[in-house]
């Protein structure tokens, strides 16, 4: 758990530093829990009602391949800006809200799991490959192309483009054929 205290902060610009293992439980499966490693220091700057967390880390966490559904470690470095209101009063709120967490809270400890979890999840690439040439799986067998061959034939044609084979690409240089 990461926590920043906020009875204990002094005014000005400090340090947190992280080492810690998050969890995220997903209760209806635990296949899709998230768990992370994350190492690095974020900048904490201390205003009199208004604290920002800012910077990047690292972090390290298990994923399945989107091409071949194999587990690997991904390792990516999240940025995160999160602002604490201590006594938030009209126009306290940061105009762009899109990338900027606001928790409003007086004093204690602040729990910031959730926003290095969302982070962590918000950094990963769009596709998720275990590696740049992954083959992926057989679509008739489900063998793993990373792993072996299988004999399945590639060269069967959907039948509703069938029709498609008997088409020839014309050759752009060529004169059109002439029409009478």
């Amino acid at each position: 758990m990461v926590e920043l205290n906020l009875d204990r902060l002094e005014l000005g610009r400090s340090t947190l530093e992280l080492d810690a293992e998050l969890v995220r439980e997903d209760p209806e499966s635990e296949s899709d829990a998230l768990r992370a490693t994350i190492s690095g220091e974020l900048t904490v700057d201390a205003m009199d009602q208004r604290i920002v967390v800012h910077g990047d880390f690292m972090a390290k966490h298990t994923v399945r391949c989107d091409r071949c559904a194999d587990p690997f470690w991904l390792e990516t470095e999240p940025e995160i800006e999160l602002m604490i209101l201590r006594n938030p009063t009209r126009g306290d709120e940061p105009e762009d809200q899109d990338d900027t967490w606001v928790i409003h809270q007086r004093s204690g400890p602040v729990d910031l799991d959730e926003s290095l979890l969302e982070a962590i999840l918000l950094a990963e690439p769009q596709k998720i490959l275990c590696r740049e040439d992954c083959q992926g799986l057989c679509p008739r067998c489900g063998t793993n192309w990373n792993e072996r061959r299988c004999d399945c034939s590639t060269e069967e044609i959907d039948s509703r483009w069938a029709v498609l084979e008997k088409l020839k690409l014309e050759d752009p240089d060529e004169d059109p054929p002439h029409q009478e």
